[in-house]
C-alpha cells in the first residue's frame, strides 16, 4: 500500500463530497465508498507502524521546534531539510 497514492485519492474522493454537500446535490456512493476504503487503508498502516505520508510527515517536521525535531531524527532518522 502507497500511503501517498492513498491520501492522494481519499483528498480527491473528501473534495467531490464536499463539492455535492455544499450545493445539497445527493451524495455520490462511488465516492462514499472510495473515501472510506482510503481512509481504512492509511489507518490500517499506520496502526501498522507503517510511516506518514509525504505530506504529513513533512507538515509535521516543519512545525517542530529544535528540541522535538532532533528527538524525531534520533528515533527516525535525519530528515533532508531541502524535503521539509
Amino acid at each position: 500500500m502507497d500511503p501517498n497514492e492513498a491520501l492522494g485519492k481519499a483528498r480527491v474522493a473528501a473534495g467531490m463530497l464536499r463539492v455535492q454537500l455544499e450545493t445539497d446535490s445527493i451524495l455520490n456512493r462511488g465516492e462514499v465508498e472510495e473515501l472510506v476504503r482510503h481512509f481504512a487503508a492509511i489507518d490500517g498502516w499506520l496502526s501498522h507502524g507503517g510511516f506518514l505520508p509525504d505530506d504529513w510527515r513533512h507538515g509535521l517536521v516543519a512545525n517542530m521546534d529544535s528540541a522535538e525535531r532532533a528527538d524525531m531524527e534520533r528515533q527516525l532518522g535525519q530528515f533532508d531539510d531541502e524535503e521539509v
